[in-house]
């Protein structure tokens, strides 16, 4: 019966030889997955179904080796309505590829407002495949990664190990049975011919053109266990080997699909008229005789036998060898791990360190406690707030008026630099009056000290007047006058300055002098008398020590001005007046030009700051709220490293387990050496007994090949049997990611393993 299915196997991909070479000259590696599904293609496209239908691919990324890193799956929901589609999935990040239509989702149940339309979603999954494709690498006999075989030259073996894991309840022969679903695996691989010569594969097809070469490899995972050939020599593939001569190789992508399509289609209940059933009996015969025959040759292998086990007996010393060695570095390994172990002792205390610092809360009746992570970020959040709220405040502040202040600060800070500026233009003007001022009181000290000397000249001759007459007999009175031309004359030709003559002038003719002659005078003199001279003497006196005072006051204010001026220009160089109020005012005035613009930027740096208030507050509490998260970490972690502590204690005490193992392989690999020696010896004498192997074999085919043969012959119900039950579960593995009881499906994965890039 295993006949049977390897020969439709081949039969299939013998039907698609002549497509794929057809398309061996355009493919390339995203047209990988077409060959291999070709390949796979049994099932008619006109296949009649009823109800709704989903049609499944389940896409799978993955490393050069095989190692699942992506999975995702592409759901066709075929709609024969008009309504709703409800379908059952397990996939995450589901959406809709192919429209516009939404569902609603309740657990694993989808509802789609589909109105007749077909439905097509996609979504991911990491739960484990079914399926799997392992791909390992030997170069000129030595295992090699895909990573290291980049560019090498020698002798390639690229080995595909299918796997399958999906099992069912059948019956079979009437007996409840566990059958594995029967997955039908194709890879397809494209090899460049320039690098990959004598390209050849044991289970499939190799289809080349001048360039490339297209490697079709098949398996069966699963299905020997299905037929049970356990103890058969006919074994179907569930893995393949392709070799090839490689220069400078180059890692390539493969598509793998996999599928129950290709023995559904197998018509169980006609399997009695299959010659290739018969036809695999005579070859049964055939194949029995050609034992016999080649038990006759199995003398010549015992002898190499013989020879490989003296080869065997030295790698069993190097054996023996190493494993002595490995007895020698235990030690060095429990070392190592008890290292570990500690370590992780040291990670799970740390780990409690930097919890409790976390989580710790300050202790208010010790000021030089500190805050944890989380306290700390809460007390910051509302430090933050209330600072922002603050510097709300002041920039309100800074703008605001009221009945008391009808003038905000920045209008004072305004008014403040204006007024500064006009105060130190003032000063200036103040300076240059000054200047004037000095010059007429320095002018007016002059003429005032002229006038004092010329007053006092006067007085001195007013002192000095007399009068005399030669007359003989006069008693006259006459009251003297003065001539205000003739006494100007005087005054000036006297020195004094012109702007005083007027003074001068009227202060004589107050004297008002009176001269008297009389009888007396028998000589014949006159005496005169000047009544008032003494007055105007004296007025004469009064007038210099005015004119003294006068320039007496002058000088006073001609010092007191130029002290005022000095004070304005240039200070006294004290304390209170260290550069005078010219300096001093227009550094007011800068100074407060300088607190116009600080008060100016102040407030648009308080714009700024209100600003991003928001900002800051919303940043304050996403920092309160990650230190929560922080703490929720440190606790997973913490709770962690007592697992990681638990996991080192055990792996120290599996390692004292190994260093007890170790020296038990030790005694074993010499027990082993010792044992090569008996095979060595035991070979040459199964060299002698395939003499009389031989002639068992011919008694071998009488009594037990010939009633094999009869006894298949006869047993094609079983067979019948046994292959339906395949079928069914084939049949009945219908979606991976969940389908409705109600509702036919089918299903296919394809996996891509990644090249190496260059």
């Amino acid at each position: 019966m295993a006949v049977v299915v390897a020969a439709g196997a081949a039969g299939t991909c013998g039907y698609q030889r002549s497509a794929i070479t057809a398309k061996a000259a355009e493919v390339d590696t995203e047209k990988l997955e077409q060959v291999a599904e070709n390949a796979l293609s049994t099932k008619s496209d006109d296949t009649e179904e009823t109800g709704t239908t989903k049609e499944e691919s389940v896409y799978v990324k993955a490393d050069p080796s095989g190692k699942v890193k992506k999975t995702t799956v592409t759901e066709w929901l075929k709609n024969t309505g008009n309504g709703k589609l409800s379908d059952t999935s397990d996939l995450s990040d589901i959406k809709n590829i192919k429209g516009d239509e939404e569902y609603k989702e309740s657990g694993d149940e989808l509802s789609w407002e589909a109105v007749g339309d077909d439905i097509y979603y996609q979504g991911t999954t990491d739960k484990e495949l079914p399926v799997g494709v392992k791909i390992s690498y030997k170069l000129d006999g030595k295992d090699i990664s895909a990573e290291d075989l980049q560019g090498k030259d020698g002798k390639v073996e690229i080995h595909i190990k299918y796997s399958n894991t999906s099992k069912s309840t059948q019956d079979v022969n009437g007996a409840s049975e566990e059958v594995f679903t029967p997955f039908t695996m194709i890879t397809a691989m494209l090899l460049p011919a320039d690098q990959y010569e004598n390209v050849q594969i044991d289970n499939g097809k190799v289809i080349s053109d001048a360039e490339r070469q297209i490697v079709v490899g098949l398996g069966f995972p699963g299905l020997n266990d299905n037929l049970k050939l356990e103890d058969s020599d006919l074994e179907l593939p569930e893995e393949v080997t392709i070799t090839a001569d490689v220069k400078n190789a180059t890692v390539e992508p493969s598509i793998t699909v996999a599928t129950t399509d290709f023995l559904q289609d197998l018509d169980t209940d006609n399997i009695d008229d299959f010659s290739d059933l018969s036809n695999s009996i005579d070859e049964l015969k055939d194949a029995t005789n050609q034992l016999v025959d080649g038990s006759k040759e199995a003398a010549d292998g015992a002898s190499q036998l013989a020879d490989g086990a003296g080869t065997l007996k030295n790698g069993t010393a190097a054996l023996a060898t190493g494993a002595n060695t490995l007895v020698a570095k235990v030690p060095t390994l429990v070392q190592g791990v008890t290292a570990l172990d500690n370590g992780a002792s040291d990670i799970q205390g740390g780990l409690k360190t930097l919890q409790a610092s976390v989580d710790h809360k300050k202790d208010v009746t010790n000021p030089k406690d500190q805050s944890g992570l989380v306290e700390g970020a809460a007390d910051l959040s509302t430090g933050v707030n209330d600072y922002t709220n603050n510097v709300a405040a002041l920039k309100a502040g800074m703008e605001a008026t009221s009945e008391k202040q009808p003038k905000s600060l920045m209008q004072g800070g305004s008014e403040l630099a204006a007024g500064a500026k006009a105060l130190q233009a003032g000063v200036e003007t103040l300076s240059t009056n000054l200047g004037t001022l000095t010059g007429y009181t320095d002018s007016a000290n002059k003429n005032a000290s002229t006038t004092a000397t010329k007053a006092a000249t006067l007085a001195n001759t007013v002192a000095g007047l007399t009068a005399t007459a030669n007359v003989a007999d006069i008693n006259v009175t006459k009251t003297a006058t003065f001539d205000d031309g003739e006494l100007r004359t005087a005054l000036k030709n006297e020195g004094v300055a012109d702007e005083n003559i007027d003074a001068a002038v009227n202060a004589v003719k107050k004297v008002g002098a009176t001269v008297t002659v009389t009888k007396a005078d028998l000589d014949g003199k006159v005496t005169a008398s000047v009544n008032g001279l003494a007055g105007a003497t004296e007025l004469a006196n009064e007038t210099a020590q005015v004119a003294g005072n006068a320039a007496t006051d002058a000088a006073y204010a001609d010092g007191t001005a130029k002290g005022i001026q000095t004070a304005v220009d240039k200070g006294d160089g004290t304390e209170k007046n260290p550069v005078g109020l010219v300096k001093s005012s227009k550094a007011v005035a800068d100074g407060a030009a300088t607190v116009n613009g600080g008060l100016q930027s102040v407030n648009t740096n308080l714009g700024l700051l209100t600003s991003n208030n928001t900002k800051l507050q919303t940043g304050a509490a996403a920092l309160s709220v990650g230190s929560q998260k922080v703490s929720a970490g440190v606790a997973e972690l913490a709770a962690g490293s007592d697992e990681l502590k638990a996991g080192t204690s055990t792996l120290a005490a599996g390692a004292s387990v190994l260093a007890s193992g170790a020296t038990q392989l030790g005694s074993g690999a010499t027990a082993l050496d010792e044992g090569t020696g008996t095979l060595k010896t035991g070979a040459g004498a199964l060299a002698a007994g395939n003499e009389t192997l031989a002639e068992g074999m011919a008694e071998y085919k009488a009594e037990a090949i010939d009633k094999l043969t009869s006894l298949f012959d006869g047993d094609i119900a079983n067979v019948t049997t046994r292959l339906k039950a395949i079928t069914d579960a084939g049949k009945g593995y219908k979606s991976f990611a969940g389908i409705k009881s109600d509702m036919s499906g089918r299903t296919k994965f394809i996996i891509e393993t990644e090249g190496i890039d260059d």
